[in-house]
């Protein structure tokens, strides 16, 4: 039986009562993929079970972070993803014990909380079009600016979009063209601003392709 199949089968015969062995299977495995999946399944269990994911991701960063430890980032991520609040007060302690790579995911942490300014959108930007950035960082910075849907991390996106089309790197503007997508869905206000760019036609034509795809 898969990892998947027997979480869920846990999950599925045991509803609350499974909290306890999921903790237990969080911290035995060393899998990000299963942390990911158990971190779902406690979530979908109810408050109860992301109450004991939240203790778990307090103590893994207790008495401080490991450094770059991308286990507390991957319980954070699904914590931010239901809009646990309680991620909030740790945020700036985890910026003190992780690169870039893991920065950016804080990042993605704190526009899932809506816990920004203006300012980060420059920042992730920037490592958007950092030619020394990692393909790591670059891909994380798309799918950040994306989720910010503003006009001006539009910009970035489109930026990097004539940028890596000048590289001809498909598979990064195929992630851009996502990116601008998502974008649009999130904030459909975007869509006026997006007509203004030079590329426009260019990109919405590029973008009905994907969208074809897709059907």
């Amino acid at each position: 039986m898969e990892r998947k199949e027997l979480i869920e089968r846990i999950v599925d015969e045991l509803g609350e009562k499974a909290i306890p062995r999921l903790i237990e299977l969080l911290k035995k495995e060393e899998d990000p993929e299963t942390w990911e999946l158990i971190a779902d399944a406690l979530i979908a269990i109810g408050q109860k079970g992301q109450d004991a994911l939240y203790e778990e991701f307090v103590a893994s960063i207790t008495p401080t972070p490991v450094k770059n430890d991308p286990y507390p980032l991957t319980l954070a991520s699904a914590l931010a993803e239901v809009r646990d609040e309680r991620l909030k007060r740790h945020l700036p302690e985890l910026m003190e014990y992780y690169d870039e790579l893991g920065q950016m995911f804080i990042y993605d942490i704190m526009v899932e909380l809506g816990v920004y300014d203006d300012s980060l959108v420059d920042v992730v930007g920037y490592h958007l079009l950092d030619p020394s950035s990692q393909s790591e960082n670059v891909e994380l910075a798309v799918v950040v600016l994306a989720k910010m849907a503003s006009e001006k991390s539009l910009d970035y996106l489109i930026r990097a979009y004539s940028e890596f089309s000048s590289r001809e790197n498909p598979s990064m503007i195929a992630l851009i063209l996502e990116g601008i997508y998502q974008a649009v869905v999130k904030n459909p206000h975007l869509e006026e601003k997006l007509r203004t760019y030079e590329n426009a036609e260019e990109i919405l034509e590029r973008l009905r392709a994907l969208l074809g795809e897709r059907e």
